[in-house]
């Protein structure tokens, strides 16, 4: 796990992945600048004439651990809406020095008008939980 999240810094997404951005024309007004970084399909890029040899494990891996971010992002910010909460708490071993995942993480808190706490040492949160059974 941790040679995956040392590589996808190294990485960049968006040479794979679509953003909105890429769909839509620069002069489009209808699509807001901040909606228009937001990724419109995960490995988008990638398709039968894509020279597979250009493919970069670092890129891919980047992509891969923002397509889980924004997963949890999205699921986190459903539920809290569904159940009217504002404040989401994430933990967990996967944010163990997961820059990527936080940020992702948070933006999308903030998008959707949430706070975001991301705790420290969040990896030991279960063994803690399963202590207080």
């Amino acid at each position: 796990f941790q040679e995956a999240i040392s590589l996808a810094k190294s990485g960049n997404r968006y040479n794979v992945d679509l953003k909105v951005s890429d769909i839509y024309d620069p002069d489009d007004n209808r699509v807001d600048l901040l909606f228009k970084e937001f990724t419109a399909a995960t490995f988008g890029k990638i398709d039968l004439n894509y020279n597979m040899n250009n493919l970069k494990k670092e890129d891919f891996i980047n992509s891969l651990i923002c397509m889980i971010g924004e997963n949890i992002g999205t699921i986190a910010n459903l539920m809290a809406d569904t159940n009217d909460i504002s404040t989401i708490v994430f933990c967990g071993g996967f944010l163990r020095e997961n820059k990527i995942v936080k940020k992702i993480l948070s933006i999308m808190c903030k998008v959707n008008r949430k706070k975001a706490i991301l705790l420290k040492n969040s990896e030991f949160c279960a063994a803690i939980g399963a202590l207080c059974l």
